[in-house]
């Protein structure tokens, strides 16, 4: 929030913290035209998530500024596709791009799109979010996946723990009990 200009100050971060963070949103939500009731609801995180996107350009291929198109593309060779059997999902890009700049080094796509026959091929679950472009395999060289996967989910909420099992990676039991306590209702105090 405090990127785009309304108020969230980290100096100030301690018990009225909650207050600043709704204030901002009030904020931010009244600047686009909506309820400014302080809650991200689906139209609140649908704005800011299209003002994040305004701040990554785009060529007009789809690339962004660390990635290229053609790495997103299905690896089957051009035996069952042409390489793209769906576009990839914009707010994955982002997520991808927040990624990198928090790990600061490059990130290596392994595996974006797939045909259903490529991702039976390589294993993948039925419905796999690879088919519609919304999953993307990576890593980052000299940074162990372990660490990408908690700066991924700390870095908003890029998620690739479904792949780890697949991969035969180990997740950290201390990693599990984060997972567990931001899935909670209640955060434990």
């Amino acid at each position: 929030m405090s990127a785009l200009g309304f108020g969230l100050n980290r100096s100030n971060f301690c018990s009225d913290y909650i207050s600043i963070e709704q204030k901002a949103i009030k904020a931010f939500q009244q600047d686009c035209g909506l309820d400014p009731d302080g809650e991200v609801g689906t139209l609140t995180a649908n704005r800011l998530f299209t003002e994040a996107l305004s701040v990554i350009s785009f060529d007009s291929d789809g690339s962004t500024p660390h990635f290229a198109r053609n790495e997103f593309a299905c690896d089957c060779g051009g035996a069952t596709c042409d390489g793209f059997p769906a576009e990839m999902c914009l707010e994955l890009l982002l997520k991808l791009e927040a990624l990198r700049n928090a790990l600061n080094v490059p990130v290596i796509i392994t595996s974006g799109l797939r045909c259903p026959e490529r991702n039976a091929a390589v294993g993948g679950v039925p419905q796999s979010q690879h088919l519609f472009g919304q999953a993307a395999d990576l890593y980052a060289p000299g940074i162990a996946i372990t660490t990408v996967a908690a700066i991924a989910i700390a870095n908003e909420g890029l998620s690739i723990l479904e792949n780890l099992a697949v991969l035969g990676v180990p997740i950290p039991r201390r990693l599990k009990q984060v997972l567990a306590e931001l899935g909670a209702d209640d955060p434990p105090d």
